[in-house]
């Protein structure tokens, strides 16, 4: 089914919409048409704009074959005698949903491309046709399939067992249905093709994944699918832990479970999990082999973790060993270690933070020093990765580097209670050992390339030195801005060779941009790059001379223009205006986005540092509807662009969009409750976050289904691409969310939703969404406000906000547990009541935006709280490597205790953790303050890791080594 222009729009925003002022004879325009029950009527949900029905002598339905506009086309169908408001059965009229039904079912013109609009009546005035009419394409009515029986999420076999499962599958016509497996995994499995009785003899170690499918034996194309997984293993054992507690009740750890991990190949994998039963007993099925068992909850100020053998390190978790035949039962008695006023602390070591230099003669000794709670607790110290370092001295706490090898030597200092070993902490120590017997002078005449003179710019420039031995690079020293006013650079530095960056930045628009050179490159570079020339430093001093073409400072300039609809030339709000920008001095590119106004009109403002290929599509059928990307000046095709430059202010940039095409596809799932019973008449939406296409067309466009009496949806004519669902109940008994897949809880955050690839035809998705419960306790405390963005508008407006609709606003405590929702009107205002006293988090939430999260205070003083929102459209994120922005992470490698420094906005970050493999195993919220946080690691193993530092419309990444 397609939806021309701006009747896309979804039920979730008509709702919003009802409350508001409008004309008192206005169009009525069409929203959805779908098929209410096979056996009863097609139906149609339309917005009534301002009309009341009460006043409304009759609703007129008019139909048309094919997709047209024409109005001599279309025949009225049926009239809806409306004088009797409200005993009509036909039509619905509340503050929730608006319908009626059309014809029957079975006479539906199926198959067929369609076109309907709707008029209201007043005596003998009738409303005007719509601007736009309501197009349709429906598919024949299926029958029904359903699965009956659904399987375990993991099915555990050994070799020689074998395993017998149906899952029953039935159908409302009552017609032949027929079984097959899609992928099976091997010829342990088959399936009865009339029966569904599904056979597996395990006969290979190993665990798979397959597909069920039962389709109906006349109609292939309607079919539905679940997912078997099958663990077998050479033979069954089992692991039974019987926990108690020495020293805190396990009644006060929260979400209680155990984890177990193999050990295979010297290195530790997760095999499985559950949770503790009621009498803090588990009982874990395995494969004969090597295992460690960790438990891990919550108590109310921090997450306990902790290994069999009471220690917080998997390196020095007691080893379970099972056999075939030999089951493991063990007793553990759990010492908790969350008191916090237990701790030690290590002062820092290395006097320069990351590392100390010592010249050729020179020795290294440094006492250890620590503070501990409590004070009088006897502490002990040891090594780790102790190469070429000792302890010594009367107490065993003086640090002596025991070589005089050139190079950097490395070890860890741990500190920990003699009483209670699992109280610890520790830290790196790192020692360069110079080859000379002084350090060496490094002086760097920086020049201008079109010039030949010293580059003296008033710019702001750093130059970074990073020692390259071992294949590591390790930040030596910055020159700052005072330095650099006379372009000749000095450095002091042990023999080595070295990696040369500078790093030139200039402010544009309160941020700074910044170029990144390597010697000798002439011009900066752009993401990871290994061509550069290593720079030896021997033993006397050196000079070079460096040319660069420096960046020339960026000014801002503005672009203006308007969008219309090419058939009928009325104005488009909503449309993405798309800049895209290539840098003239570094040849990278950045996307610039803002969308038109309700008059159909755009304005940006840009730097001119970049030639900009400017482009219109639509992106958000909740706005306007559906339509090619065109790109300035009147061309599909992005080779044959105008480029922009902006020496001066653009306007006229004008763009007339064209009606896109259909597809044949389909994404459909089911929406259920927190006691997997079916939730009907909800929402289902399905945002488009990612295309197939050039340039994301459609990004953020959005199609809307309602659920039938068994939680089913279907959303049909789907753009390809990537997709995002959420789920809204109209009777608010439920919080709503966006689906995460493997997950019994929605996300509110759509960025953290899970994409869904659609094809141009096929069926897709068949997921499954659980919405949980919400009642809030009516009271009179309450949040209202506005939301909006900055406003993109022509200069001169007075308006400092552009209203955003369907913003959803959640109010949560600090817990984060939802308290009470809206989302705001179209002109921007929410109102969120029966709050609770305390303070509290706000929400903003909207797809193709940045979160936004407010705090306010509710009291017996103060019932209500104000807030106006500011929302930024979310633009092009890119992977940027530290090095680029002058960040550095120190020390590395080390065991966990790390810090971050650089030139980063004060705000909120997370910080992801991802492994070589690209999973990620620790996301950590952060704040950043003084450029500058701290992460412990300490709980990850030993390995390779990326570090991922997300925020401000950027991703910063760099490598990590975590050593044990």
């Amino acid at each position: 089914m397609k939806l021309s222009n701006k009747y896309f729009i979804p039920i979730l925003m008509l709702f919003l919409v009802l409350g508001m002022n409008l004309p008192a004879f206005s169009q009525i325009t069409m929203d959805i048409m779908t098929m209410y029950d096979q056996n009863s009527h097609m139906g149609i949900n339309f917005n009534p704009g301002n009309n009341n029905p009460s006043d409304l002598d009759a609703i007129r339905l008019y139909e048309a074959n094919g997709h047209t506009e024409n109005i001599n086309d279309f025949t009225l169908i049926r009239e809806y005698d409306m004088s009797n408001y409200p005993n009509v059965d036909s039509v619905t009229w509340n503050s929730q949903m608006h319908f009626i039904q059309t014809k029957k079912a079975s006479n539906f013109p199926y198959l067929q491309n369609m076109s309907y609009y709707m008029t209201a009546v007043i005596g003998n005035n009738e409303s005007n046709p719509p601007d736009s009419m309501y197009y349709t394409y429906f598919k024949e009515p299926q029958d029904s399939l359903d699965f009956t029986v659904y399987p375990p999420s993991m099915t555990t076999l050994e070799v020689g067992e074998q395993f017998l499962y149906n899952p029953s599958a039935i159908t409302s016509g009552n017609k032949k249905i027929n079984y097959k497996l899609m992928n099976p995994p091997n010829t342990d499995a088959s399936i009865n093709k009339n029966t569904g009785e599904l056979t597996y003899n395990a006969t290979q170690v190993g665990t798979f994944s397959f597909t069920i499918r039962a389709y109906l034996e006349t109609q292939t194309s309607n079919y539905i699918e679940q997912e078997m997984r099958v663990r077998v293993l050479k033979c069954k054992t089992y692991i039974m832990g019987n926990l108690t507690s020495k020293n805190q009740s396990l009644e006060s750890i929260s979400r209680l479970s155990y984890d177990i991990y193999k050990l295979e190949n010297d290195s530790s994998v997760y095999y499985s999990s559950g949770a503790l039963g009621n009498n803090n007993q588990f009982k874990a099925t395995v494969d004969e082999g090597k295992y460690q068992v960790m438990i891990n909850g919550y108590t109310k100020n921090e997450q306990i973790i902790l290994w069999y053998n009471n220690t917080k390190y998997m390196n020095e978790a007691k080893i379970l060993e099972t056999t075939c035949g030999n089951d493991i039962s063990f007793d553990w008695e759990v010492e908790l270690t969350a008191n916090s006023k237990e701790s030690i602390t290590l002062l820092p070591i290395n006097i320069n933070s990351a590392y100390d230099i010592v010249n050729k003669g020179e020795t290294f000794e440094r006492e250890v020093e620590y503070t501990s709670s409590p004070a009088n607790e006897e502490v002990q110290l040891s090594l780790t990765y102790n190469k070429n370092f000792i302890l010594t001295g009367p107490n065993n706490n003086i640090l002596k580097l025991d070589t005089q090898e050139p190079g950097f030597h490395q070890t860890v200092v741990n500190a920990s209670f003699k009483k209670n070993s699992v109280i610890k902490t520790s830290q790196l120590v790192t020692v360069w050992q110079n080859e000379c017997e002084d350090l060496t002078k490094l002086t760097v005449n920086l020049k201008d390339k079109g010039t030949g003179e010293l580059y003296k710019g008033n710019l702001i420039a750093s130059l970074f030195l990073a020692n390259s031995v071992n294949d590591s690079t390790i930040i030596i020293r910055t020159i700052d801005s005072d330095t650099l006013s006379t372009g000749i650079l000095e450095f002091y530095l042990p023999k080595s060779e070295y990696m040369l960056e500078l790093s030139i930045s200039t402010y544009y628009n309160n941020q700074t941009i910044t170029y990144n050179y390597k010697y000798k490159t002439d011009r900066p570079i752009v993401g990871p790059n290994d061509k550069f020339e290593l720079l030896e430093v021997g033993c006397d001093d050196l000079a070079i001379d460096w040319e660069i073409v420096p960046p020339t400072p960026i000014s801002d300039h503005t672009i203006t223009g308007t969008v219309t609809e090419e058939k009928s030339g009325k104005e488009l709000s909503g449309i993405l205006i798309e800049l895209l920008g290539k840098n003239k001095l570094t040849d990278s590119f950045k996307s610039y986005k803002t969308v038109t106004n309700q008059d159909g009109e755009y304005y940006m403002k840009v730097p001119n540092d970049s030639e900009y290929e400017i482009s219109a599509v639509s992106i958000d059928s909740n706005v306007e509807g559906n339509y090619l990307r065109e790109y300035w000046e009147e061309t599909a095709n992005p080779l044959e662009a105008t480029l922009l430059d902006f020496t001066s202010n653009l306007t006229d940039i004008n763009f007339t969009l064209i009606t896109r095409d259909e597809y044949k596809n389909t994404l459909s799932g089911k929406i259920i409750d927190e006691d997997e019973k079916a939730v009907a008449n909800c929402v289902a939406i399905a945002y488009l976050v990612e295309t197939n296409s050039f340039g994301n067309d459609f990004l953020y466009y959005s199609e809307t289904a309602y659920t039938n009496s068994k939680g089913e949806f279907t959303l049909e004519d789907l753009i390809p691409g990537k997709y995002i669902v959420y789920a809204y109940n109209n009777n608010r008994n439920h919080t709503p969310g966006y689906y995460v897949s493997n997950d019994n809880t929605l996300t509110r955050s759509w960025l953290d939703a899970t994409r869904i690839d659609v094809e141009s035809t096929g069926d897709f998705g068949d997921i499954e969404l659980r919405l949980a419960p919400h009642k809030p306790i009516a009271n009179n405390r309450s949040l209202s406000g506005k939301v909006g963005r900055l406003k993109d508008v022509s200069p001169g407006s007075t308006s400092s906000i552009d209203p955003l609709n369907g913003v959803q606003v959640f109010v949560t405590n600090l817990n984060d547990d939802v308290i009470n929702f809206d989302y705001s009107e179209k002109d921007g205002v929410f109102n969120v009541p029966d709050l609770v006293n305390g303070d509290l988090n706000v929400y903003f939430d909207k797809v193709g935006f940045q979160m936004v999260k407010e705090q306010i205070t509710i009291s017996d003083d103060k019932l209500n709280a104000v807030v106006t929102a500011y929302m930024e459209s979310l633009s092009t994120t890119d992977v940027i490597p530290f090095e680029q922005v002058n960040a550095s992470l120190y020390p590395n490698p080390s065991t966990g205790q790390f810090s971050i420094t650089g030139n980063f906005k004060t705000g909120s970050y997370l910080i992801k953790i991802v492994d070589m493999a690209g999973n990620v195993v620790k996301i950590i919220p952060t704040d950043i303050s003084n450029s500058k946080v701290s992460i412990n690691l300490a709980s990850l193993y030993s390995g390779q890791y990326f570090i991922q530092l997300v925020g401000d419309n950027a991703i910063y990444s760099t490598r990590v080594s975590i050593v044990k």
